[in-house]
Parts: structure tokens; C-alpha cells; sequence
């Protein structure tokens, strides 16, 4: 798919999305059952992001990358940061906001096109940046693993 397409599965409806990333261009917006749910993937920052907001405007859930990851020595951000996930999340303002892609590691890549850095605080900063910019948001940081319902 490409932003602007939509697929239909069954109950599910799939939306391509704008979104900015080497492996692909897109996020997905996925709606089944009267609830609906934007799926950042990878994304980096991308303008017409918050926009989304305005196309979608009752999603229930938002799962935001929030490692900040760069490659090329740091050069080329590959995903949203903890304060561009909040302005996403802010603007799409969904019922609950969860942060990804925060446990990773960078291993299929040489060490000289990455950047050392530690990712896994970056969760932690998305919560408390939402606190203060958008409290109305419900948050919710998951560990590896673990499941949650709405």
C-alpha cells in the first residue's frame, strides 16, 4: 500500500498513511469494530503528520515510536523522539497514547553508520513529556512481552 490507499480485510479497514522511514514511507490506520487504532511503525517525523488528527479524529489508540534513532553517524533520524511523538500523539489525540520501538538494538547495521545511544529511557521521557502537554491523553508504557486491552 501507499499513503493515501486503503485495503479492506474482512472488518478491518487499513489505511496507508504518511509517514518517513528508509524501509518505507507509511503508517497505518487500522478501524474494525467501531474502534480504531494509528500505527506509527518506524516513523520518523514527517510535516504532515499532525494532520491526521484532522482526517481520523476518534482514534482510541495511538502506538508512537519514541527511540529518536538516528544512522549515519547520526546524521538521518529514523524515528519520532519522545517530544515529536507527543506533538503526533497531540495532535491525533486518541483516548490512549503507547509508546515503541524503545527496546531495541541497532545490530543489522555497521557500527560506523550508527550512533551509540541508549533507547530505552526514551518511553519514559514520551510519558512525562505527555503529562505536561497533554494530560487529557491516557498513557501507557507496555514491557517486551506484555499485552494490554482498552
Amino acid at each position: 500500500l501507499r499513503a493515501g490507499q486503503d485495503l479492506q480485510l474482512g472488518p478491518l479497514t487499513v489505511h496507508a498513511c504518511v509517514g518517513k522511514h528508509p524501509g518505507g514511507h507509511i503508517t497505518f490506520v487500522l478501524e474494525a469494530n467501531g474502534e480504531s487504532l494509528f500505527f506509527g511503525g518506524d516513523t520518523a517525523w514527517h510535516p504532515d503528520l499532525p494532520a491526521l488528527g484532522e482526517q481520523f479524529p476518534d482514534l482510541d489508540v495511538a502506538l508512537l515510536p519514541v527511540s529518536g534513532s538516528k544512522m549515519l553517524f547520526g546524521q538521518w533520524q529514523v524515528h519520532l523522539d519522545a517530544q515529536q511523538a507527543t506533538r503526533v500523539a497531540v495532535a491525533l489525540a486518541p483516548r490512549v497514547a503507547i509508546p515503541i520501538h524503545y527496546h531495541f538494538e541497532l545490530r543489522r547495521l555497521p557500527r560506523f553508520m550508527t550512533r551509540p545511544y541508549e533507547v530505552g529511557h526514551t518511553a519514559d521521557l514520551f510519558l512525562d513529556v505527555m503529562a505536561d502537554r497533554a494530560p487529557a491523553i491516557e498513557t501507557r508504557k507496555l514491557e517486551v512481552g506484555e499485552t494490554w486491552e482498552s
